[in-house]
């Protein structure tokens, strides 16, 4: 192994054969630490989230007819050494820990060359390795005297916000690499497995995104409640653009985590531009730091008429802002009004008139296999996440749901799904009023259209408000 990090990350989806990988790496430095002249055997340590799931992988790994039971176990299976032969030292010496409690994260404190960390991004909400634990490991290596001391990381593909990935892809840290292994790249893999992946997970497409596509995605941490959004789908490979001359569609939620949703409605598309929450903030730091400047960066010829004028927005909101008490000073409404104008009208109050629009919209195309919603890329990253997973009915410890309006508090996700409605509500204000329906697919798009079509046969479902 070349010395050209500190820190490898290596991503890749499921069976493609990252721990034989890392373990071949491993025993490929062990040889070049032996030939510079250090002693046998290397010292490493391998850590997932706990030695339970050691079981279930690694030992399971090591014990594979390729290493020709080179790989043996002791101590209960929390060492494996790799043997040479008879009369030589062992080359390595693989601690296996854990880190789900306090006396496993002490553990990590051993001396070791080398650390490798299996799976540190949980495929569901619970497990995965903290990045503390991370430091901890990270901080026992360099009391063994040899020529490189890497930290090796395989996981599949995580949360775009998670550790891992913010760490060693989107704002790589230095003395750190990345590699990711192309999907289905692993020839010993037959077919029929890939299929019967794409089967088990057709109806989770948060999962097959990451464990089967090879994309980063969203861990689901209860019952989806915008039931039918699909990030391949309804997110724009590219960036999507205010269109000039046309009013902008503002949906409002308030409290003290306000959220803003712009869009437009345009030729049958539902174009998303942003979505921006505020951490404990008001109506007033909410327009003037985000807001506002995203409209002179985006849309300036937006705000360019007086906003007791403004012809460029109308606006939905949250039928609660007028007694809104986050913003002691004055109504949360008077202050959109004063720094932007606009026409604006209360939205739906209940969460079954709520519902009617959210799941609709996640269902009407512009043309067969055209969905009508897309998110920008950039500016609704944070509304991607609440559709995704991150706004969720309650569940109980079974994972059952237990209960018929979204989790609260969630922040900022209910206040980002909250907005989102609202928004739909200007942008195609007929929703307001419509239940969730079948999909309607049309050539010609008219949004106000498919109110003033025959009614269209019901999907009865646990999420159907009429049931």
């Amino acid at each position: 192994m070349e010395a050209k990090a500190e820190e490898y990350a290596l991503f890749g989806i499921r069976g493609d054969g990252k721990t034989i990988g890392i373990l071949g790496a491993i025993l490929a430095h062990a040889e070049k630490h032996r030939r510079a002249g250090f002693g046998l055997p290397v010292p490493w340590m391998a850590v997932r989230d706990s030695f339970a799931n050691h079981k279930v992988t690694t030992i399971k790994s090591l014990q594979k007819p390729l290493w020709k039971g080179k790989w043996q176990l002791y101590d209960s299976n929390h060492l494996a050494a790799f043997k040479q032969g008879a009369g030589k030292d062992d080359l390595v010496v693989l601690m296996l820990a854990g880190c789900d409690n306090f006396d496993s994260l002490n553990k990590l404190r051993q001396e070791a060359v080398g650390v490798w960390v299996q799976e540190a991004a949980p495929v569901e909400e619970s497990g995965g390795v903290s990045d503390t634990a991370y430091g901890i490991c990270n901080s026992s290596k360099g009391r063994v005297a040899t020529y490189h001391s890497p930290t090796l990381l395989d996981l599949n593909y995580p949360d775009e916000d998670h550790w891992t990935w913010m760490r060693f892809e989107k704002e790589p840290q230095p003395g750190t690499m990345s590699f990711r292994i192309p999907p289905r790249e692993n020839k010993h893999v037959p077919a029929s497995y890939w299929e019967k992946m794409e089967q088990a997970l057709a109806s989770r497409p948060d999962l097959k995104r990451r464990l089967l596509d090879g994309m980063p995605g969203s861990i689901v941490r209860g019952p989806q409640v915008a039931v039918g959004f699909n990030e391949n789908l309804h997110v724009s490979p590219v960036r999507l653009r205010p269109i000039k001359g046309e009013p902008l569609c503002f949906g409002q939620d308030g409290g003290h985590t306000p959220a803003t949703t712009i869009g437009q409605a345009w030729r049958g598309s539902i174009r998303v531009y942003a979505s921006i929450p505020m951490e404990r903030g008001g109506m007033r730091q909410q327009y003037e730091f985000n807001v506002l400047p995203w409209l002179r960066a985006n849309a300036p010829w937006a705000i360019e008429n007086s906003p007791k004028k403004n012809p460029m927005i109308h606006g939905v909101y949250d039928p609660s802002l007028p007694d809104d008490e986050s913003d002691s000073d004055r109504n949360p409404l008077d202050v959109i009004m004063e720094l932007v104008g606009g026409t604006w009208e209360p939205g739906p109050s209940k969460w079954a008139a709520r519902k009617g629009p959210l799941l609709t919209s996640m269902n009407l195309h512009v043309s067969a296999g055209t969905p009508a919603l897309q998110l920008d890329p950039v500016g609704c990253v944070q509304l991607k996440q609440a559709l995704s997973t991150r706004w969720h009915y309650p569940q109980n410890s079974l994972g059952e749901s237990s209960g018929d309006e979204p989790k609260k508090p969630n922040h900022p996700w209910e206040d980002l799904g909250d907005a989102y409605i609202m928004f739909l509500c200007a942008a195609m204000p007929d929703l307001k009023a419509r239940p969730y329906a079948a999909p309607v697919i049309k050539t010609a798009f008219d949004p106000l259209e498919p109110m003033r079509e025959p009614r269209q046969t019901r999907i009865r479902s646990e999420f159907d408000p009429l049931r």
